[in-house]
């Protein structure tokens, strides 16, 4: 499945936990209420609610006599056994397609919607549900600058933002299963982003391929309704005299559709590529393009610098060893800052990559966090104005941080004694594969072979050692290579040492 996440549980809760449900029959096994209950989080009445929607909806979605569910009083509810994987891809499209959110979203991007009352009619509700609807999406299109005008329900803001939002809508929804921009040639935008990708030498995954289609969907819809993009100052000033920008409208001439032929659909489209990290992969586009910022020393430029100098200074007020942002983390930074310049009011992402990276720092780490917010102050107190987008560049830069040694949270220690009859070469290599396994959940630290005290958490070695005080340590036999068996059982154990070594620090601190 392709669709549970916290996106979707954000743009439609009930459609959430239906695909929950289904989700959890992906095993062909027989589920009970209170078992599907507790796996989705829900009390028994609500599963039972809901199942009974499904079934009512797959008799719509299929329009026959064939049921979604077999059940029995006894084993409870399990997938019909002529359901393949394809029809049950279309089931999920077709509920995500007959929520009322969709119908509405749908209604307003593709310019349909007219009245409260016309929507309200053909969706069958009354107008104070379909008011209501739209007041929630109203707030929800704030973090995004986008609005909708009183009386006409069109969607207004900065067009390059709402032609994101509604690409990274459509993307986060279907994930590339369905071409959503049924006015729109998909065979024209298929070549037209291989093109994109050969001028920038760059070849995309089938994923982040099709998400570039419906981005580039998204642009030549709202243009052939005639959406203008009206470049600012800001914009504009990053694509004149830009060669890389000259070469790309020369490159690309030949491909775009004739009412994309202008400069500030060229230019709003050029930018918003030049956000992503991918495009600067080739060595040599990523130069022409660093230079073209260094030289006219743009704001996203200095941004990066700043947080360069920053960074260095942190390390070294901390009695840190030196770490310098890798190549692609600058990258990462500057095409994040390049956003946030460009688009300072959209506060959260729509980029349509939903990533959830940031959520496995270790945000309790509030030193790093108050460093960064300082930081963000310091530089916005300066008018440096590629850092307007603090709620956004946070998660950009915590996820950097993440991969540097200086900002990595405090590990717990395994202490371990290696004791093996391996050679020293091979028993290096073990030490270095264990080192690598663990390196983001336990500081691993191997004592001299010679150690014959009891500050040891695991005896690591090839047999039982029955002599003291090796014979009442815990221990864990290896035979040779670990497999990812072994690493699975040194986990659990590592898990257990942890907790016991925790519960004992308690009750000292609890004397």
């Amino acid at each position: 499945m392709y669709l549970s996440s916290e996106y979707l549980k954000r743009f439609d809760k009930d459609l959430y936990y239906k695909i929950l449900l289904l989700e959890s029959f992906e095993d062909h096994q027989w589920h009970t209420i209170a078992e599907l209950a507790q796996t989705v989080q829900l009390d028994a009445r609500s599963v039972a609610k809901y199942l009974n929607e499904l079934t009512k909806n797959y008799h719509q979605f299929n329009e026959s006599s064939q049921t979604l569910f077999m059940k029995t009083p006894r084993s409870g509810y399990s997938f019909y056994d002529t359901l393949d994987s394809i029809e049950h891809e279309r089931f999920l499209i077709f509920l995500v397609q007959s929520t009322l959110k969709y119908q509405l979203l749908h209604d307003i991007f593709f310019e349909e919607f007219h009245t409260i009352y016309q929507f309200a009619q053909k969706q069958y509700i009354s107008e104070s549900t379909a008011r209501r609807k739209i007041n929630e999406w109203r707030e929800q299109l704030k973090n995004y600058g986008i609005y909708l005008q009183r009386g006409t329900y069109v969607v207004q803001g900065e067009e390059e933002i709402i032609r994101l939002y509604l690409h990274m809508t459509f993307w986060q929804l279907f994930r590339g299963k369905i071409w959503p921009f049924v006015t729109i040639s998909q065979l024209d935008v298929k070549k037209i982003a291989e093109q994109i990708m050969a001028f920038f030498n760059v070849r995309l995954n089938e994923i982040k391929k099709r998400r570039l289609e419906y981005m580039l969907g998204a642009f030549f819809l709202r243009k052939s309704q005639k959406h203008y993009v009206s470049l600012n100052e800001r914009k504009r000033q990053l694509i004149t005299d830009n060669p890389m920008f000259q070469k790309f409208c020369h490159w690309m001439q030949p491909v775009f559709p004739n009412y994309f032929q202008n400069e500030e659909e060229l230019g709003a489209l050029f930018l918003v590529l030049m956000t992503r990290e991918e495009y600067y992969t080739d060595e040599d586009i990523r130069e022409e393009m660093f230079a073209f910022h260094r030289r006219r020393q743009t704001p996203p430029y200095h941004a990066l610098y700043e947080a360069k100098e920053a960074l260095a200074l942190y390390q070294v007020e901390q009695g840190l060893s030196e770490e310098p942002l890798t190549k692609e983390a600058e990258t990462y930074l500057f095409s994040s800052h390049l956003f946030a310049y460009l688009f300072p009011e959209a506060k959260e992402t729509i980029d349509g990559n939903d990533s959830d990276f940031i959520n496995h720092l270790m945000i309790e780490n509030s030193e790093i966090i108050q460093w960064l917010d300082l930081f963000f102050e310091t530089e916005q107190k300066v008018d440096q104005l590629a850092f307007q987008n603090t709620s956004f560049l946070m998660g950009r830069y915590l996820t950097v941080l993440k991969t540097m040694g200086a900002f990595t949270p405090k590990l717990p220690q395994i202490t371990i004694l290696l004791m093996t009859d391996f050679p020293l070469f091979e028993e290096q290599l073990l030490i270095e594969d264990l080192h690598r396994f663990f390196r983001n959940v336990y500081c691993l630290k191997f004592l001299p072979t010679d150690y014959r005290g009891r500050e040891v958490d695991l005896l690591l070695s090839t047999s039982k050692v029955h002599r003291k005080p090796w014979s009442d340590l815990e221990y864990f036999i290896v035979n040779g290579e670990l497999q990812l068996n072994d690493y699975i059982q040194l986990y659990q154990k590592f898990v257990l040492i942890q907790d016991r070594k925790d519960k004992e620090r308690n009750e000292i601190n609890d004397i």
